[in-house]
């Protein structure tokens, strides 16, 4: 059976049903609230870590001083080839921690919904992001107002929408996402109160389209499993 890390930067920002999906492949979960935990080492993340997201910016490391230990975690994990996920905030994260730049505000401002990204030819043959690529379009929900507006020296680009270039890229084994596979209607919507904004009628454009988007996390979260070497069901 495996096992993955959960580092989780704030409450707000769970791993909602991909938690789920990954339970329904066996993968036993353990969480790292970040705020009240310490950052654990190497030899503590099991066979694989997840890195969510949140409201801080990538660069309040002042304020929350696990950033940069936990950008430091995501380079050694990837230099042992350790399956990593980060999405949202963790992919801004992970792009710093490897070179890359990440700007606040990002120069778009922000980038909310259901969004259509658009895959690369390196997505299609990605042991992760292939598993969704239909067309050569995907469709994730977005959160987000910063942004990486750099990618590494020696990141691979997988996704962009039509507001950023760098919605998704992967390092050898971490694969950055800016999109939340992670997230249902009702987290988003979440997300979007907490900003000021009302419930309606984002949540019901949302639900809408969540059978797309569903389908396309789920996928994410096999795919990641195989990458642990575990059986997952077929879709």
């Amino acid at each position: 059976m495996a096992t993955v890390t959960i580092l989780q930067p704030d409450p707000a920002h769970t791993i909602d049903r991909f938690g789920d999906w990954l339970s329904e492949c066996g993968i036993t979960m353990d969480t790292v609230l970040l705020w009240e935990d310490p950052v654990p080492t190497i030899n503590q993340l099991g066979d694989g870590v997840i890195l969510l997201g949140g409201f801080m910016s990538a660069h309040d490391g002042i304020d929350h001083p696990w950033i940069e230990p936990v950008g430091w975690l995501l380079k050694e994990a990837t230099a042992q080839s350790i399956p990593t996920l980060a999405f949202g905030l963790g992919h801004q994260i992970l792009a710093q921690a490897f070179g890359g730049h990440v700007a606040v505000p990002g120069p778009i401002g922000l980038e909310e919904g259901a969004v259509e990204l658009t895959l690369t030819q390196a997505a299609l043959t990605d042991p992760v992001i292939s598993s969704v690529s239909k067309g050569n379009v995907l469709m994730g929900f977005l959160s987000h107002g910063d942004a990486v507006e750099r990618l590494p020296a020696d990141a691979h680009l997988l996704a962009s929408s039509t507001a950023y270039n760098y919605q998704a890229f992967r390092i050898g084994s971490s694969l950055a996402i800016q999109f939340h596979p992670e997230a249902s209607p009702a987290q988003v919507a979440r997300w979007h109160v907490a900003n000021g904004g009302e419930q309606e009628p984002l949540l019901s454009a949302l639900q809408a389209v969540d059978g797309r988007v569903a389908y396309n996390g789920q996928r994410i979260a096999y795919a990641f499993a195989r990458q642990l070497g575990v059986q997952a069901p077929e879709i």
